[in-house]
């Protein structure tokens, strides 16, 4: 649920709108969420109080298979309010620090992600926590594209957990720029799905064209995926590449082509170059 979307609060509730809503929620993010190889965590799920019943009960079944706590929001005014009495009902009256993350309910993360995410706790009092390489799945055009976002969606926010804590929720994506901020450069760990109903979805310029199978089993989604042969999707990487190499678009420039195509042909090696320089970066 996102308050600052102009769409009207009886359209958001309107039983077609939930419905397809739903369905996209439990083919990506809910498996993706069941799949985490490290299950100590709690997840909050926000929701409209006026969600219509049918789905209030959906929503209860979801309970009995993750470990998911629904907060029904009256107001975009109330929500940070709402999920911090809900966080200190969750929270051991010991605990020093908090870990929350954002996720939307039609994208999805990999099986190892909240892993990684704890993985970087070093008791930090404030910091955010950004994994730069991640997905686009296109499901009209079944293609996937890989995006390097250095304030993607997906962030984390590690924070003391003493008097007046913000939760992640308090900071815009693309606000956290301007605060500490720890890039992780991995394999890539988040899934955007771009499905027809997304409310706001922008395709990347410098995205790069992906064989599908480089998702690997790294993200437990129910999408169907196309098979491709490894001799097709070698033609078909030739393909994208000489696509990007004529591509006369005025935000194609030489650097933009240069960073496609090395992404199209070894996305491993520009992450080693990615890492090197974040490194370099916090030494200096």
């Amino acid at each position: 649920m996102d308050w600052q979307i102009s769409r009207p609060r009886s359209d958001r509730n309107e039983p077609e709108f939930l419905s397809r809503r739903f369905a996209l929620f439990e083919q990506i993010c809910l498996p993706s969420i069941t799949a985490q190889t490290n299950r100590n965590f709690t997840w909050l799920m926000l929701l409209d109080a006026a969600l219509p019943t049918q789905f209030k009960e959906r929503v209860e079944k979801y309970c009995s298979i993750a470990q998911l706590v629904p907060i029904y929001i009256e107001s975009r005014e109330t929500l940070l309010n709402s999920v911090r009495q809900v966080v200190r009902e969750h929270t051991d009256q010991n605990c020093k620090y908090l870990i929350t993350t954002s996720l939307d309910s039609d994208d999805a993360i990999s099986k190892d992600f909240l892993q990684l995410v704890q993985n970087q706790f070093r008791k930090q009092e404030f910091e955010f926590i950004n994994f730069p390489f991640g997905y686009l799945y296109r499901v009209s055009e079944q293609k996937l594209y890989l995006r390097e976002w250095l304030t993607s969606p997906f962030h984390t926010l590690i924070e003391s957990y003493q008097g007046d804590f913000k939760t992640v929720l308090e900071y815009g994506h693309t606000e956290i720029s301007n605060y500490k901020t720890y890039q992780i450069v991995a394999e890539p760990v988040w899934l955007m799905v771009a499905h027809g109903n997304n409310v706001r979805t922008n395709f990347d310029v410098s995205a790069a064209w992906q064989p599908v199978n480089r998702l690997g089993s790294n993200f437990a989604v129910n999408l169907d995926f196309p098979k491709s042969s490894r001799l097709k999707s070698l033609k078909r990487m030739t393909v994208e590449i000489l696509n990007v190499v004529r591509s006369n678009k005025e935000w194609d420039t030489l650097k933009v082509k240069t960073r496609k195509i090395s992404n199209i042909i070894s996305p491993s090696t520009v992450r080693t170059l990615r890492k090197v320089k974040f490194n370099f970066s916090r030494q200096v």
